[in-house]
């Protein structure tokens, strides 16, 4: 067997106890993202150094997996503030670039080696959009199948390249971050000041907004995906 589809297999492999292992262990999971959230909110103004370094490494751990990016979304924008919507981007371009890059590079023609993954390739063929992928299903798929499942299964085509893809991606992730982003802002404003009430989050502009866009996002999805 070749180091490829070894590494094909490993991925595989990886991927599904990850999914199991996240379903049955799911509450202790969620108790250990919160220490580590609150580790990196108390580095923050103590040590710059290690507080970069470890939110880094945890946004590298949401993008390089299939963990949801929302959540590290709006805590890039509670932590960082506006930075955090340029933080969110730089991550998003690399594990676009490198997700993309491993599939097409070690799973594309290994795929098929696998009886059992042939499985999951006639998954992908039912959505119809996905069988000849052009610039909108690029973009559209975005808001349908999860970041990081979203950057292998097009690293699988031929007539996708890394270039297209990556600007057709980034072009449909950059309205989705810099809402994310402004949510979480509002949240930090909110926690902090004494006299912020419920009412006041909802009436502020900068939460508002960006709610609505992302609200926005999700009625034209489904409108598209049941019209198309």
């Amino acid at each position: 067997m070749k180091y490829k589809q070894i590494i094909s297999l490993i991925f595989f492999l990886m991927i599904v106890s990850f999914s199991v292992f996240f379903i049955f262990e799911y509450p202790k999971i969620i108790q250990l993202i919160e220490k580590i959230f609150l580790l990196i909110l108390s580095l923050k103004n103590q040590n710059l150094a290690e507080f970069i370094f470890f939110i880094s490494l945890l946004n590298f751990a949401y993008f390089l997996t299939p963990l949801p990016v929302t959540i590290i979304l709006l805590f890039n924008g509670f932590v960082l503030g506006f930075t955090g919507f340029l933080f969110s981007i730089f991550f998003v371009s690399v594990a676009i670039i490198l997700t993309f890059l491993f599939s097409n590079h070690f799973l594309k023609n290994n795929f098929s080696t696998f009886s059992y993954l042939n499985l999951f390739k006639s998954k992908i063929k039912k959505y119809k959009f996905l069988i000849k992928p052009n610039n909108f299903s690029i973009f559209f798929s975005r808001f349908l199948i999860p970041f990081f499942f979203n950057n292998i299964i097009f690293g699988l085509y031929d007539n996708v390249t890394l270039r297209r893809f990556y600007v057709f991606s980034f072009l449909a992730e950059l309205p989705a971050v810099f809402a994310y982003n402004s949510i979480g802002m509002s949240l930090s404003s909110f926690l902090v000041k004494d006299d912020f009430t419920i009412k006041d989050l909802f009436l502020d502009i900068n939460f508002l907004m960006p709610l609505l866009l992302v609200f926005f996002i999700i009625f034209v999805v489904s409108y598209v995906k049941k019209r198309y």
